[in-house]
C-alpha cells in the first residue's frame, strides 16, 4: 500500500485530517505526539513537498512529517519531497517571508539539514522504478538532458544514449546511479527510471552538503546541475524547467507519450482548480492518460480540500476526498471504475489501469453555472437601463451637442449638470476633427479637415464608418 499526500503549505489541521483518514496516525494525540505512526498502520506514505509559505502553520506541519517518519517502520517508510518552496528557502529568497525571525531561521536550517541527511528527497523511485516521484515532474527533453549528463545510456549499452557532457558527474553521483542501474534482470525501461531518480536525488544531496549551515542568507546556490533546479520560461526562468518547478499542464501536454516509458509519474505541485464547493464533478487528484501522470495536490489551502492518492495491496488506485465541509463525508472514486474509457492504460507493477478520460459537464453542473451567469446579466441590464433613463430624464440642453464636438457631461448633485467641450481645447483638436468625420462636415470650413480625418483612417462611403 502507498499513500500519496500532495502540497500541504502550512496546512497543518488538513495534513493532520488526511493522515487520520489514511490511517496513518491515531484519531487521537498521544503523549508522544500528534504525528506518532498508528501502531500497526502498513504501507509507505509520500509526502510531495511545499511544506512551507502560504499558511500559518508551516512549522508545525514539518515537525509532523519528521515525527511521523522518525516513528515509522522499516516496513513502512515515510518519504518526504522537497517542493520548490523549500527550494527557495535554500536558495536565499525568503526575505519577504520573514526570514530574520528565529522561528524561521530554525526551520531553514531543518530544511538544509534534512536534505543534506537525505530524509527530504528531490526524486524517488518506487515498486523497482515502474513509479517516479518528484515534485513537479519530468519533461521529455529534460529527462533526455539527464540521461546524457548521468551517463545511463552508456550503463544500459545503449549507444544512442551515450554520455555528451562536459562536465562528469562527480564520484558520489555517479556511484549513486550505477548501484541502481546495474540490475540487468529488470527492464531497461524500468533501469532508465531508476537511473533518472538517482541522479536527481544525489545531485541535490550533494548540492545541499555544500550550503552554510546557520546563514540567514543560505549559500546553497544550486547551480549548474544541467538546469535541475531552475524554472522555465512558464515560470518566468529559461531553458527547459527542472523537476521542481514544471507545471501539470506542462508535464502531460508535451507529447502524446510519456516522459518515461513504462513508468507513471506521480507530482504535486499544481492545486486542483477544485474549490470550497466540494462539487461532485470535481476531483482533486488528476490524471494525464498520454503521458502517465498523476497530480496530487488538492489545493488543501487555496482550495480547502482535503484528499489523497492510494495505491491498495490488490493494485486498484482510489481517489480518497472530503465531499464536504463536514469532516466526515468523504468518497471514494477508484480510476479502475466501469466509467473509465478504454484505450489508455496505465501499468503499475503486476495490474494495468485503464486511466480515465475527460469526464463530460454534468446537468448539473451545467445548470449551477447558468444561475449565477444569469443572475449578474440581470443585474448589468438593470443598471445600464438605470443609467439611461436617468440621461434622457436629466440631460441638460446644450448647444455643444448640436455641433460636430466631442463633449464630456457629469452630474454634480442635485439635478445639476456640467457639460466640458474636448474639441475646443487647442489640445485635443484632433478630437473635433474626428468627430466631423464621423458625423459628416457641417460646412465647407470643415470639409478639408474631414478629408484629411479620412485619409488617415482609410478611404469610407460614409464618414459615420470611421
Amino acid at each position: 500500500r502507498i499513500v500519496f499526500v500532495g502540497d500541504v503549505h502550512g496546512d497543518f489541521e488538513a495534513l493532520l485530517a488526511i493522515l487520520r483518514r489514511a490511517g496513518i496516525v491515531e484519531d487521537q494525540g498521544t503523549e508522544q505526539g500528534l504525528c506518532r505512526r498508528r501502531e500497526g498502520a502498513e504501507g509507505i506514505l509520500v509526502q510531495l513537498g511545499d511544506v512551507v509559505d502560504r499558511g500559518p502553520k508551516m512549522v508545525e506541519a514539518w515537525e509532523c512529517l519528521d515525527e511521523l517518519q522518525r516513528t515509522s517502520p522499516a516496513s513502512a517508510p515515510v518519504y518526504r519531497m522537497l517542493g520548490n518552496h523549500e527550494l527557495m528557502w535554500l536558495q536565499g529568497s525568503q526575505s519577504r517571508r520573514k526570514i530574520a525571525q528565529p522561528w524561521a531561521l530554525d526551520l531553514l536550517e531543518r530544511i538544509r539539514r534534512d536534505v543534506a541527511g537525505g530524509k527530504v528527497l528531490a526524486a524517488l523511485a518506487l515498486l523497482q522504478g515502474r513509479i517516479l516521484v518528484t515534485h513537479a515532474g519530468l519533461r521529455l527533453p529534460m529527462v533526455d538532458r539527464i540521461l546524457r549528463t548521468a551517463g545511463i545510456g552508456e550503463l544500459l549499452d545503449e549507444s544512442s544514449q551515450g554520455s555528451s557532457s562536459s562536465s562528469p558527474p562527480l564520484p558520489a553521483v555517479r556511484q549513486a546511479v550505477e548501484q541502481v542501474v546495474g540490475d540487468r534482470e529488470d527492464s531497461e525501461d524500468l533501469r532508465r527510471a531508476r537511473g533518472v531518480a538517482a541522479w536527481i536525488q544525489a545531485a541535490m544531496q550533494e548540492a545541499a552538503k555544500e550550503c552554510a549551515p546557520g546563514a540567514a542568507k543560505s549559500t546553497c546556490r544550486f547551480q549548474g546541475a544541467s538546469g535541475l533546479f531552475s524554472a522555465g520560461p512558464d515560470r518566468g526562468g529559461s531553458g527547459l524547467g527542472g523537476p521542481f518547478w514544471t507545471d501539470f499542464a506542462k508535464v502531460h501536454a508535451q507529447a502524446a507519450q510519456p516522459s518515461l516509458p513504462g513508468v507513471v509519474q506521480v507530482v504535486g505541485h499544481t492545486p486542483s482548480p477544485c474549490d470550497t464547493d466540494h462539487s461532485p464533478g470535481c476531483q482533486p487528484v488528476r490524471y494525464a492518460p498520454r503521458s502517465q501522470v498523476l497530480d496530487v495536490d488538492v489545493a488543501m489551502v487555496y482550495g480547502n480540500n482535503q484528499g489523497y492518492l492510494e495505491l491498495t495491496p490488490g493494485g486498484d488506485l482510489v481517489i480518497h476526498r472530503r465531499v464536504s465541509h463536514n469532516p466526515e463525508k468523504w468518497d471514494e472514486v477508484s480510476v479502475t471504475a466501469n466509467e473509465c474509457q478504454e484505450g489508455s492504460q496505465m501499468s503499475i507493477g503486476r495490474s494495468t489501469y485503464t486511466t480515465m478520460g475527460a469526464q463530460p459537464v454534468r446537468l448539473t453542473q451545467f445548470v449551477g453555472l447558468l444561475v449565477p451567469l444569469g443572475f449578474l446579466l440581470f443585474v448589468a441590464y438593470n443598471i445600464l437601463r438605470a443609467g439611461q433613463s436617468r440621461a434622457v430624464a436629466s440631460a441638460p440642453s446644450s448647444s455643444a451637442a448640436t455641433t460636430n464636438d466631442l463633449v464630456s457631461e457629469r452630474g454634480l448633485g442635485g439635478g445639476a449638470w456640467e457639460t466640458t467641450s474636448l474639441g475646443a481645447h487647442k489640445e485635443n483638436h484632433h478630437l473635433r476633427r474626428w468627430a466631423v468625420a464621423a458625423n459628416g462636415h457641417a460646412d465647407a470650413a470643415d470639409a478639408a479637415d474631414a478629408d484629411d480625418v479620412r485619409g488617415k483612417w482609410g478611404s469610407s462611403t460614409t464618414g459615420k464608418d470611421e
